[in-house]
C-alpha cells in the first residue's frame, strides 16, 4: 500500500514538473554577408570570414555562436527584437574569437512561434569613416608591395582563371630552388600613418603551399625595425582562406613615425615549386 501510494506521488510530482518547462521558441542564424557601405570609400573587395555572433535578444545577452547555429529561445510567441555583433577569430586562432571593431551590428525583429523555426540571415558593412589601404591586384602595372632588393623570388599578378577567386587579377609568388627567398612591403607613398593604442587590422585573402610569414615595419629617424609577426602555414590541400590578423599591439610596441606592412617568404623544401596566391590585401584603421 505505502509502495503504491509512493508511485502515485512520484507521477503526480514528475506531471507538475514536466508542466513547468517551457517548449522553446527556435530560430536559426546562418553565416554572415559582408555588404558595401555606400557612406565609405576605399573599401576593396566585400570578402570576408565572419564566423561568430554575439547575440543579444530583447536587450538580454544569451551568448555568442559560432555560426550556423540553430538556438532555442525561451518565452511566449511573437515578436523578439535580435541585434548580432560581428567576431572573428583573431589571427586565425580558434580559441580567441573577438567582436571586429569595423562592422557594424545587424538587427532585426522577428516573429517566433511555437510550431515553425524562425530564419536569420545576418549582414554587415564596414563603419563609415575607416581608414583602407588596399591592394587589389586589379591594376598589374602599378601594385602597391614592393618587392625588397635581398628577393630573389618575386610578387607577379595571375589572371588564372582556375585560382583567381576574386575580380580578375590576384598577387602570386611562385617559389623554387633558384627563386626561393621573397620579401616584400607596401609602399604606401609616406607609409601608413597608423595610430597607436587603438584597432588597426590586417585583412588578407591566401592560397598557399608555402608559408607565409608577415611582419610590420615601423619607420622613423632611427632607421626601420621589421618585426616578424603572424605565419601562414602551406595548406595540404589549398583553398582561399580569410584571416583577419590584429596589428594594435605590435604597432604600439614599435611607436613609430609610419608603417608598412610586410611580407616574407622562404622556400619551405629544395627540390621542390611552392606557389603563394594574395588577394585583397586591407590595412584598416580609424
Amino acid at each position: 500500500m505505502k509502495l503504491a501510494l509512493y508511485a502515485f506521488l512520484v507521477i503526480v510530482l514528475f506531471n507538475q514538473c514536466a508542466k513547468k518547462v517551457d517548449t522553446p521558441l527556435w530560430i536559426t542564424i546562418d553565416t554572415w554577408d559582408l555588404e558595401d557601405n555606400p557612406f565609405a570609400t576605399g573599401q576593396g573587395e566585400m570578402t570576408s570570414n565572419i564566423t561568430e555572433a554575439w547575440v543579444n535578444v530583447n536587450n538580454k545577452v544569451i551568448g555568442v555562436f559560432e555560426l550556423p547555429i540553430k538556438i532555442p529561445i525561451i518565452g511566449e510567441p511573437g515578436d523578439y527584437e535580435f541585434i548580432l555583433i560581428p567576431g572573428v577569430k583573431n589571427n586565425g586562432i580558434n580559441a580567441t574569437k573577438i567582436r571586429y571593431p569595423f562592422m557594424e551590428q545587424y538587427t532585426q525583429t522577428i516573429t517566433l512561434s511555437k510550431t515553425d523555426t524562425a530564419y536569420l540571415k545576418p549582414t554587415t558593412t564596414y563603419f563609415e569613416n575607416l581608414t583602407f589601404f588596399v591592394e587589389d591586384f586589379e591594376d598589374p602595372l602599378n601594385v602597391k608591395i614592393e618587392t625588397d632588393p635581398i628577393s630573389n623570388a618575386s610578387l607577379v599578378t595571375s589572371n588564372d582563371p582556375s585560382i583567381v577567386a576574386y575580380g580578375n587579377y590576384c598577387g602570386h609568388i611562385p617559389l623554387n630552388d633558384s627563386d626561393s627567398l621573397f620579401s616584400g612591403y607596401t609602399n604606401a607613398n609616406g607609409g601608413l600613418n597608423l595610430p597607436t593604442g587603438t584597432d588597426v587590422f590586417l585583412e588578407i585573402d591566401y592560397y598557399n603551399t608555402n608559408t607565409l610569414l608577415t611582419t610590420v615595419l615601423g619607420i622613423s629617424s632611427n632607421g626601420i625595425d621589421e618585426e616578424p609577426h603572424i605565419q601562414l602555414n602551406a595548406q595540404e590541400n589549398p583553398v582561399w582562406k580569410k584571416i583577419y590578423i590584429d596589428l594594435k599591439e605590435i604597432v604600439s610596441f614599435q611607436s613609430a613615425d609610419t608603417y608598412q606592412v610586410g611580407f616574407t617568404a622562404i622556400l619551405n623544401e629544395l627540390g621542390t615549386e611552392k606557389d603563394i596566391y594574395i588577394d585583397n590585401v586591407k590595412v584598416i584603421y580609424n
